[in-house]
């Protein structure tokens, strides 16, 4: 018998306690009503509102409102939190077919994509490539230093540089101002 079972020390972009936390880019925020939050994934998207319809209302560590549409890349699903209204997450099921952009060119499309949508000072960390989608892992910078929990995960169309998938949770739970005043030599 093991009375107690030892737990791994881990504290990545991956580690459970994220999954636990209270997010903080969303202490403080008001409510939105279900209206603002598909105006919001509209924007976001750069879609039409009437394309979008809601799938469901999650609760949770981040309660969301859901919303679907079916678009040129096939079905879209996208998830806008209901304290702030910001897009936590949207994901496409389309998969291209052939690679005809570089992953440079991959990276200053979905570095463009973050800019274009109010999300300031991130920096692509790394990537990987599967089936001519390229995964890259942007971290907040602040004050010159990488803010690893700060982790938004954009893939993009190696065919043609559209934006696939789009994951900010982990920017969510762990974005805030800090003072890194105690770091200096």
């Amino acid at each position: 018998e093991f009375p107690e079972f030892p737990t791994l020390i881990y504290d990545g972009p991956f580690s459970s306690h994220i999954a636990r936390q209270t997010p903080k880019m969303l202490e403080g925020q008001g409510e939105v009503s279900e209206a603002e939050a598909r105006s919001a994934a509209a924007a976001f998207l750069e879609a039409d509102e009437s394309a979008l319809s809601l799938v469901n209302e999650s609760e949770g560590t981040i309660p969301a409102y859901g919303f679907s549409a079916d678009t040129r890349l096939g079905d879209l699903y996208v998830s806008v939190t209901r304290a702030g209204g910001f897009v936590s997450i949207f994901f496409t099921d389309y998969t291209p077919e052939a690679a005809a952009l570089s992953p440079e060119a991959c990276v200053e499309k979905a570095t463009d994509f973050l800019a274009a949508r109010g999300i300031p000072d991130m920096q692509a960390s790394y990537y990987t490539i599967s089936d001519a989608t390229l995964t890259i892992n942007f971290l907040s910078v602040q004050d010159d230093v990488l803010c690893y929990p700060d982790l938004i995960k954009i893939a993009v169309s190696m065919e043609d540089g559209t934006v696939l998938n789009f994951d900010a949770s982990g920017y969510l739970a762990c974005h805030t101002a800090r003072d890194f005043s105690a770091l200096a030599v």
